[in-house]
């Protein structure tokens, strides 16, 4: 086996396995991480921290959103994940109809 097909094959079987582990088709039992991951749309839409937008009015999922001093929403949790992955949700925030709120 060449050094490239071992490569590929390699990559095949990462593939692969991530695609097992990811496909558990449960969905997440709660919505803590709901305005984590509101926030790289927002900070690349130009709203900073603000998840005023993303916030739900009803409270229903939202218990991750809270009030500022300002009284925007923004986010409870800490935002260093978000700013993180901010650079991965820059291809998705060129579509506006998935970084629309959810």
């Amino acid at each position: 086996m060449t050094r490239s097909r071992r490569g590929l094959a390699v990559l095949g079987l990462a593939t692969l396995c991530f695609a097992v582990y990811f496909a558990n088709f449960r969905g997440l039992g709660s919505f803590d991480s709901l305005s984590t991951s509101s926030l790289p749309f927002a900070l690349l839409r130009g709203d900073g921290f603000n998840l005023d937008r993303y916030a739900i009015a009803d409270r229903t999922f939202g218990y991750s959103f809270v009030r500022s001093r300002t009284d925007h929403w923004v986010s409870m949790s800490p935002v260093m994940t978000a700013l993180v992955a901010a650079p991965f949700y820059a291809p998705l925030a060129l579509f506006p109809a998935w970084a629309e709120a959810p």
